[in-house]
């Protein structure tokens, strides 16, 4: 389960382990916009889709449980989002649409996931 708001609320519970809830405070923007959760929901799917690509082998080297791979998602998906919709809250400010969001994923991943 994935809760959008303030501060994003993510809980997963996998069969025969305790249940772990996680809440992502990256810094969004100011205005929330239609279409912000569909960017949210690709964005997890993608990370999905690389997690079954990393539990097949094909890149990585599998110390990373399968079971976690759906926290890792969301927890990705989150950031990434709450990146994307900052960064073109600062180009866009109240006027920001999910169009002006669409265009910032690609700096916001740079940020996010590679400058670490």
């Amino acid at each position: 389960m994935l809760q959008k708001g303030e501060s994003d609320i993510i809980a997963v519970n996998t069969e025969g382990e305790q249940s772990e809830v996680v809440v992502v405070q990256t810094p969004g923007g100011m205005k929330r916009c239609g279409g912000q959760g569909d960017i949210l929901s690709g964005g997890v799917g993608a990370f999905l889709a690389w997690a079954k690509c990393y539990e097949s082998g094909a890149f990585g080297d599998n110390r990373i449980p399968a079971s976690r791979m759906p926290m890792l998602a969301a927890v990705a998906g989150s950031m990434l989002t709450r990146e994307v919709s900052r960064r073109a809250f600062v180009k866009e400010g109240r006027a920001v649409v999910t169009q002006d969001m669409l265009k910032e994923i690609g700096g916001a991943f740079v940020e996010v996931f590679e400058s670490r």
